[in-house]
């Protein structure tokens, strides 16, 4: 996932060059809300695989761009706080993630992954508000 990411990050300026912002954002958000719901009814290994590089690309992409247009945006006096403010909420974000993996799958039951990835998609949906 993380070589995705990387593809999705060099490739988000040629994207946001050719494209509008926002619409890239769109799109890949889309994606991204698509195959996470996949990788939940899907069984399959490889398949699992493939949504899982997709979904690298697409974080890879939205990333960059969700930056720039937030330090656009942002007061020149206060830049670096919000900035660092918004990587802590990020990180908060993963926690909250792996917090409730926790709690939905204790001793990391396999039944139980499915349910996991269709409520945890759910926080991807927030991100269209």
């Amino acid at each position: 996932m993380s070589i995705a990411v990387c593809l999705g990050t060099f490739s988000s300026g040629l994207i946001s060059n050719k494209l509008n912002r926002t619409l890239p954002i769109y799109i890949f958000d889309i994606v991204l809300l698509v195959c996470h719901y996949l990788m939940g009814a899907i069984k399959n290994v490889w398949i699992f695989l493939i949504l899982r590089l997709i979904i690298g690309y697409s974080v890879g992409v939205i990333s960059p761009m969700n930056y720039s247009i937030f330090t656009e945006y942002l007061p020149l006096k206060l830049r670096a706080f919000f900035l660092a403010f918004s990587y802590i909420g990020v990180n908060f974000g993963e926690a909250a993630n792996s917090y409730l993996m926790t709690v939905m799958m204790p001793n990391l039951e396999k039944e139980n992954v499915n349910k996991c990835i269709y409520i945890l998609g759910t926080f991807i949906i927030f991100s269209f508000v």
